[in-house]
């Protein structure tokens, strides 16, 4: 129950962070990081490949009008009368205020900023991808290994490491949504602890 807790806590507060930060923030902060971030993959990885996750980054972000929901998307094909085009003008004005506002304009920013980095780390998955796919392998033969010699897993050592997972996902979360510059290899590094700590869960994993 204690490792739920602190999860559940975790995660809460980076969805609290990731709510809040649109009304701190002005949305120029946003573009302001991501710039800056373009500018660091670029001596890091180079022209052409920073080129590439800009170009991926965008597909992403113009993908992100398939999300809005139907009725904002569409109206439907009724006679129009005074009521209803006075409900129409009303419904206008609601998602007018809705979507047009400040808080709008930065959570928008705060998207394409989560969206820039999802696809830099997407740079690192070939070589991140098939490096934890080995040490989850192989902590799976060792658990194998370990149960023919009598010695059974951990449970303590199970939730030490699916609580460090846990956290490590949130770490990841908030790396990607905080409003400044971070050097590319930090979320990358993140990332590769995360697969670590599953297949050290794995590796401790009693079925």
């Amino acid at each position: 129950m204690t490792m739920l807790r602190i999860v559940a806590f975790a995660l809460g507060a980076v969805l609290v962070y990731c709510l809040y930060l649109p009304s701190a923030h002005p949305p120029a902060r946003f573009v302001e990081a991501a710039r800056m971030e373009h500018d660091l993959n670029e001596s890091f990885w180079g022209a052409d490949h920073a080129g590439l996750i800009l170009s991926r980054a965008f597909a992403l972000y113009g993908r992100r009008e398939e999300l809005a929901p139907a009725a904002f998307a569409s109206t439907p094909s009724v006679p129009i009368t005074t009521v209803n085009a006075a409900v129409a003008q009303q419904m206008a004005d609601v998602v007018e205020r809705l979507f047009r506002n400040d808080y709008a304009r930065g959570f928008d920013a705060l998207v394409l900023l989560a969206t820039y980095r999802v696809a830099a780390l997407a740079q690192w998955l070939p070589w991140l991808a098939g490096f934890v796919l080995l040490a989850c392998v192989d902590a799976y033969f060792g658990r194998l290994v370990s149960s023919q010699e009598f010695r059974g897993p951990s449970p303590a050592r199970f939730a030490l490491c699916a609580t460090g997972a846990a956290l490590a996902c949130a770490l990841l979360l908030l790396l990607l949504v905080v409003p400044a510059a971070i050097a590319p290899w930090v979320p990358a590094g993140v990332m590769l602890l995360l697969g670590m700590l599953i297949a050290r869960a794995i590796r401790h994993f009693n079925p």
